[in-house]
């Protein structure tokens, strides 16, 4: 069988061209896959943002109910559970909140610089109890805590009528730990 230039021409071209679509598809399978894998760190960049916003959501939230029972437990202790408050400044008191016993000096809290609890008794000179509730204990420990200060000072400005004036400050957490860079704190105040 002989060849003619002719022959030869067709079998090169024809070796050519399966080469061009050869090399086309690889080149459409690379972009293909280029675009998909694009999609997919875009989809999971958008998931893990919504996760960190989610999650900012529920330390803000759980900061904000320990602060709320920072308030709760003041209110009780000024106004329902006797017939003075337990932040007096005239005598010193004792309160019991999530469990813990707290009076003058019974505990640390962590405030800049720390600080020893006050429950009442500071006289005139210094009307400010602070407390620390931490609700890391019993059987569901939750890593939240507040620190509470209660102000009782006396108002004068009509004369013949004094009274008291009480502002309530509770500064919740949603870690403890205050080296922790997640730490968020939300603040409730209450002044009557």
């Amino acid at each position: 069988m002989s060849f003619t230039p002719h022959m030869i021409l067709s079998k090169i071209n024809q070796f050519l061209s399966r080469q061009k679509k050869s090399g086309f598809t690889l080149l459409y399978a690379i972009l293909t896959i280029s675009v998909l894998i694009a999609v997919g760190i875009s989809m999971l960049d958008i998931a893990i943002r919504e996760l960190v916003i989610s999650s900012s959501g529920r330390d803000s939230q759980f900061a904000f109910y320990a602060a709320d029972s920072g308030i709760e437990c003041a209110l009780f202790w000024d106004l329902r559970a006797s017939a003075t408050s337990a932040f007096a400044t005239s005598t010193p008191g004792s309160i019991l909140c999530n469990g813990q016993s707290i009076t003058t000096a019974s505990q640390s809290v962590p405030t800049n610089p720390i600080v020893s609890s006050r429950i009442g008794g500071g006289g005139n000179a210094n009307p400010t109890s602070i407390f620390y509730l931490n609700f890391n204990s019993g059987a569901t420990p939750l890593p939240y805590c507040a620190i509470v200060t209660v102000t009782k000072t006396e108002d004068r400005t009509i004369p013949a009528n004094a009274y008291i004036l009480t502002k309530i400050e509770s500064r919740g957490y949603n870690s403890c730990a205050s080296g922790n860079l997640r730490r968020v704190e939300r603040a409730i105040r209450v002044q009557y």
